[in-house]
């Protein structure tokens, strides 16, 4: 049996102008994914952004385990609030979608 995956989505829908700066944050090689990436259960981070509605995007990160995330969250806790302070103006809107588990 694969081993599952744990995802957290997020939705988000930005600010008129904001659009650059969101997805540069919010992308792969963004700030919260190098913020991500200093835990080793974290894999990726996946931003999409709908195709009829040009301000609302997704985000889905992609962890080994819930526990490697909530181990991230108490390890990191006081940089994550500043990134998540950081970007708080780029954005009308966030709103938690889910966790989830995936084989991928």
């Amino acid at each position: 049996m694969p081993e599952l995956k744990f995802v957290i989505i997020w939705r988000y829908r930005v600010k008129p102008g904001c659009e650059e700066r969101f997805e540069s944050g919010y992308g792969p090689v963004g700030d919260w994914a190098r913020l991500f990436r200093q835990h080793p259960g974290y894999i990726r981070t996946d931003l999409m952004r709908d195709s009829k509605a040009e301000r609302e995007y997704i985000t889905v990160d992609i962890w080994r385990s819930a526990d490697d995330f909530n181990e991230f969250k108490e390890l990191y806790l006081s940089e994550y609030e500043q990134v998540d302070r950081m970007m708080a103006d780029l954005t009308e809107s966030e709103m938690l979608q889910g966790y989830y588990l995936t084989e991928a």
